[in-house]
This record gives structure tokens, sequence and C-alpha cells, in this order.
């Protein structure tokens, strides 16, 4: 067999017009019914499913419309510096340019160029097949199971790379099947330029494609070794001119890659190295029978199920046309889901990559009855047969999988995007505690995010002090704590002591995120929420003064001897532990537990109050511990009061007390309240405060 012509295949017979004719036109409904089906939904401002991968990647296509292409291109999602590529941006400029060009918004525009690439990878298959030597009709109904594929129908609509990496790397298999046949150099220029696409946007997808290459490459070798005879130019052009060259390429990019997210201390987990496992999987895994029902239920509900793929090889084996395509395409079906076993025990959309190699297998089959030689029209009407049978099995996998998601009426923002578009300018930064680094708040609120994953705080809890530190020359006013993240105090110790925020949340939404606010935006960002009455946002308000019924009075009682050794003369004392006025050895002081209120007359034409105030020692032991608030508030006659000072004891401060300084800025009024609240859990636990050293100015 010479090393030119694919194995146990022959020259396709001569096809009447007609039938050729026939299997476009078969060929053109199915991709009108792509069309159809894909075009639902088209405009939904959501992205449902695999909605984390869909969000980071319109991510960047959104920082990339602001700041033009580069290849350090923004993530912002991570923090600093915002970098932390994946893949190569052409998919991401691709539909900038495209939203640009057409004025179209960057969900729908991503949509088109996925469903273009896709659209554009379809007759290389065709032209596969007629490597494969079948005629232009049988090719064109071979290639109809891809078409109806559920995995082709909706991810082909989604803002994601994979349609761009499998339409390039269909055209790099036809140059490569194409050279190896006829030794043209226009085909190893095509292998190079559509091979070099898929390598850099999506590697994994373009290995995928090489190894029913690989396997004929083998072939070859093997059959050279057998007849002392090998095409040495085939050869080397294939390996060296080829292949090596664009697996140099990938290996640059993924370096490349890696150099750039390592300059991020919060993305540096994403590093290819730190990502084996997840890549890879595990050798065990591969022999673990629950993993391998996950997968084969990848197969049934996004490409084929598993019996149609196994009938249809069976019938390909014993079809002399088939034979050898079909265990070819088994061959890459099945091997590279071994080789990244971990990606596809995963994630379905991984089958984009694959599933026109299982759905080929039944695509010779179709091919080889098109062609059937003696009664041509029962070998066509039985093709004709199969096709319907097999697109009604796959359509029930995409209306059971992934029909209702695609028409749900998901709206592209969320009650917290709302409020984060109302609190924040265009240029400032949301640091987020979450259990996981999803990008779609960020991408919704068009601002870029510092997320915090907790997984990070428990390994390397030093590199989310680094990324916080990076901060320091952008404005970060906002503090988003997700779900379970909530229950740390220790991290949102940090975050407050770290972003100067107030210990009281601004705002709850979804019944699962609490925001805080820095120190100084604190009272304007509440007026705008006050103003904006937000759908979803529940402004919570600041803790209210203690009714007249629980403040102690204290002039004319024995508590006002225990306060005049302090040089005060309190009006009323609100306290959850009785009045304790105690010596210490550098002065008095009065025990002040949260939630403690201490109202005090202000000499006429006093602009500070200085005091000094802290915690007994061996709370900033207690794990319970989660702080105290200090606010400072003039209270007029009429009982309105405004705050001038907020502070907090933190739990990770370093000493037990501090000295502090409230200026009033001018502000008069005869009443001064001393507050003390309990810390951002909300949590009273271990709030021993004393206030002390009391002087007004």
């Amino acid at each position: 067999m010479s090393s030119q012509a694919m194995p146990s295949t022959e020259s396709a017979p001569s096809s009447s017009v007609a039938r050729d004719l026939t299997g476009f036109a078969i060929l053109l409904v199915a991709l009108s019914w792509w069309a159809w089906w894909a075009s639902r939904g088209w405009t939904v401002e959501g992205m449902a499913v695999h909605e984390f991968r869909q969000t980071q990647t319109a991510l960047s296509i959104q920082a990339m419309q602001k700041t033009g292409f580069m290849v350090a291109y923004e993530t912002p999602i991570l923090g600093k510096p915002w970098s932390i590529p994946m893949e190569f941006p052409l998919y991401q400029n691709a539909v900038t340019t495209f939203c640009r060009v057409f004025g179209v918004d960057l969900i729908v525009g991503g949509r088109w160029v996925s469903a273009c690439c896709f659209l554009l990878g379809v007759p290389a298959c065709v032209l596969i097949w007629r490597e494969a030597g079948f005629s232009w009709g049988s090719s064109a109904i071979g290639v109809v199971p891809i078409v109806v594929a559920p995995v082709y129908l909706f991810f082909s609509r989604t803002v994601m790379i994979e349609s761009m990496a499998w339409g390039a790397s269909a055209w790099f298999l036809y140059g490569v099947l194409r050279y190896r046949r006829t030794g043209a150099g226009s085909a190893v220029a095509l292998a190079l330029a559509a091979g070099s696409v898929a390598v850099l946007v999506k590697g994994t997808t373009w290995a995928g494609f090489c190894l029913p290459w690989a396997f004929l490459f083998l072939y070859d070798l093997i059959a050279g070794f057998r007849n002392r005879s090998w095409n040495w130019r085939s050869i080397i052009v294939q390996g060296l001119g080829i292949g090596l060259p664009l697996l140099f390429l990938g290996f640059w990019w993924v370096a490349k890659a890696d150099a750039i997210k390592g300059q991020n201390p919060m993305g540096e987990f994403l590093i290819s190295s730190r990502l084996t496992e997840f890549n890879y999987g595990t050798w065990a895994g591969r022999w673990d029978w629950s993993i391998w029902q996950g997968l084969l239920e990848f197969w049934n509900h996004a490409v084929l199920p598993w019996w149609v793929i196994g009938l249809g090889l069976t019938v390909a084996l014993g079809l002399k046309r088939a034979r050898v395509p079909a265990l070819l395409s088994l061959g890459g079906f099945l091997g590279i889901q071994l080789v990244f076993f971990g990606l596809y025990s995963q994630h379905d959309y991984y089958f984009y990559a694959n599933g026109a190699m299982a759905c080929a297998i039944v695509g010779v089959v179709l091919a080889s009855l098109w062609e059937r030689k003696g009664n041509r029209l029962v070998g066509m009407l039985s093709a004709v047969g199969i096709v319907a049978l097999v697109g009604w099995v796959q359509f029930q996998g995409y209306r059971s999988a992934y029909y209702n998601n695609q028409i749900a009426p998901m709206q592209g923002y969320s009650p917290v995007s709302n409020a984060i578009k109302t609190l924040l300018k265009p240029d400032e930064v949301v640091v987020m505690q979450s259990p996981d680094w999803s990008s779609k708040l960020a991408f919704q609120s068009e601002r870029r995010f510092l997320t915090i994953p907790d997984f990070r705080m428990f390994l390397a809890p030093e590199k989310v002090k680094e990324s916080v530190r990076l901060l320091a020359d952008e404005s970060a006013p906002l503090l988003l704590v997700v779900g379970a993240s909530q229950i740390h105090a220790s991290w949102l110790a940090d975050r407050i002591d770290e972003l100067d925020l107030w210990t009281e949340p601004l705002f709850e939404a979804d019944f699962e995120i609490r925001a805080y606010a820095s120190n100084a935006r604190f009272a304007e960002m509440q007026r705008k929420l006050k103003e904006a009455d937000l759908f979803g946002i529940r402004l919570i308000p600041a803790a209210p003064l203690a009714p007249l019924e629980k403040r102690l009075e204290i002039p004319g009682t024995p508590m006002d001897d225990q306060f005049a050794t302090m040089g005060l003369h309190p009006l009323y004392f609100v306290t959850p532990i009785g009045v304790h006025v105690d010596q210490y050895p550098d002065g008095r002081r009065v025990a002040t537990h949260s939630p403690s209120e201490l109202y005090l007359p202000v000499p006429e034409g006093a602009q500070r109050f200085k005091f000094r105030f802290g915690v007994n020692p061996d709370v900033l032991k207690e794990k319970d511990f989660d702080g105290f608030g200090v606010k400072i508030d003039l209270m007029q006659d009429n009982g309105d009061h405004e705050t001038v000072y907020t502070d907090w004891m933190s739990p990770n401060s370093p000493v037990a007390d501090r000295s502090a300084v409230a200026d009033f800025h001018g502000k008069t009024a005869p009443i001064l309240i001393f507050r003390v609240t309990p810390g951002p859990r909300g949590d009273p636990a271990y709030d021993q405060g004393w206030l002390g050293d009391v002087v007004f100015e």
C-alpha cells in the first residue's frame, strides 16, 4: 500500500450528478435545521450552561473592547496584574472586531463568531470524507450526524472558543491528509496555517484531530519497514515540517501564558504544571466505573448514545469502505478522552473537540450505503432512513439537556451587579471573598474584581495578602462576601483591616451575598442605595440608638460618682453588663461591652474628642472574637444624630488598645454619643471593650 493513500480505501466510484446533488441537498436541510434551532434564544442576555466558562471568555472580550488587542490580554477577575491568559486571544479579538463592525452587543457578537466558525468547519469535514475516498454526495450525507449532534447545535451558539478551535482543527486534518495523498505544497501551507490557529486557540482540540493523523503516520512507518521502502519526503515534511513546528508553537504559548499567569499572585494556581491532575486525571480514575458512567452520559446527551456508536461501529467493520475510517475515528474519539481524562470527565463541552469523530463512525456507514453497488436506490433510501433515525435520537438529547436552558429568559444583570454599577465608578475595583471565582458578576457589573477563592485562603494566605497589597494604587471601596465565606470571621477581619472598611454590612442580596463599604464611602453608598431603591437589594440600616427606656440616667445617681473619677458627667449610658469604672495602672476606664452607648455633653466650642479604647488582651486570642466597632455620633436636641468618626478593634490587632481623635469638622451639637457595636458578623461574644483618657478640645 502506498504511503500516499489511506489504508483500506478505494478510489470513490464515479457518482451521478443527481446523487451528489441529493447528498448536498440533505446536508443543506440539516444545516437549515441546525440554524433554526441554534437561533432560538439568540438574543437572551444570559449564558446558561457552563456559565462559569462563558462569562470568563466574555469578561476577557469586555476588557479587550477597552484596551485593544494584547497578547497578555486582561481577564480582570483575580486582581492585579489583570492578565491570566488561558488561550491565545484570537476568538476574543474576532468577537471584539465583529461587535465593532456590526454594532451588536458582546453576547450576540460572541454567538455569531462561534456559529460562523462552526459553519466554516463543516466544508472541511466534507473534504476529509473525500480524502477517505468517498464521492461528493456520500461525503455530504456522511457529515450530517455531525451537524445535528447536540454538542454542535448548542455550543456553536455560545460565547466560547470551542468552535474556532474545532473548525481550524478540521481544516488542519484535511490539510495533512491531502498532503499525505498528493504531496502538494499548498496542503502543507493549509495544515500549518489552520493548525497554528487551532493549537493557539485550544491545544487540546487540536490534539484530538492529531490522533487519526498520528495513526496513519505510524502506519506509513510500519509499512515502510515491512516493504523496505519509505516515502522519506512525505515522512519528513509531515513530522518536521508540520508536526514539530505546531508542537513548538503550542509549547511556546503554554510557556508564555504560564509566565504571565505567574505574575499574578492570586492566579498562579492556573499555571499548567499546577493543573496536571485536573487536566489529565488519575490512573485510578481511568479504572473507576462511576467516572465512565458519567462519560457515557456525556456521550448520550452531547453526541450519540453509546449503543448507537457501538451499532455503527459493528456495521462499519462489516463494510470494506467504512472499516478503516471508522477505526480511525474511534481511535480519535476514545484516545483523546484517555489522554485528557480529567477534562472530559468533568465537562460535556469538551466533546465539541472529538464528538465529530464519534459521529463519523455512523457517517462512514451512511457514506458507504450512499455508494452501495447494485441497487443504489436501496442504499440511498437506507442512508436517508438512518439519517432520520439518528437525527431524531440526537434531537432528543438536545431537547432534554440543552434546549430549555437555551431559551430560558435569563437577564444579563443581577441585583448585585446593579448595585455595583450604582455605587462604583467604572475604574474602581470590587474585592470578593467567595467559595469560587466565577466571572459572572464581574462581567455583568463591568467592573474589575479581585476575587479571593476560599481555597486560596486555605492554601496560600500570603499570596492573598500580596494580591490585596497590589491594589494599593487602586480604589477598592466595596467588599462582597459570598455564601460559606461569611463563616470565616478572621478572613473578614483581614479584608476590613486591609481595605479600611466599616464593620457594619452595607447591604445583603440573593440570600447569600453581604457587602461591606469603605469607611470613607459608607454614608455616601448608603444614601445612593436608598435613592436607587434597587430590587433584590436589602439595605442594612445602621444599628439604631437604644430607646429611651433602655438608657440609664446617670446624673444624680451613684453611677455619676464613678464617672466623675474619670472627669466625665454622662447623661445616659446603655450597657448590657452594668456600669464598671475601674482603676488600671495607666488610668481609669469604663467597660463598654457591645452594644454600648455613652451620652456625653459637649463643652461649648469643642471641635475634637480625644480618647483611648481597647479590649482585654486575652480576648484577641479567642477564635470566636470578630472585633467590635467604635462610632462617634453628634446628636441634636431633637434626636437627630450624625456619625463623624468610625473605627474598630480588629481581632488581628497587634495591640489591645489604641488612641483616637474624632474631629467634628466644624459641626456643633449638644451631645456626643460614644457607641460600641458588634463585629462584622454581628456576634457580641468576647466584645470586652473599654473607654479611657477622654478629653474634649
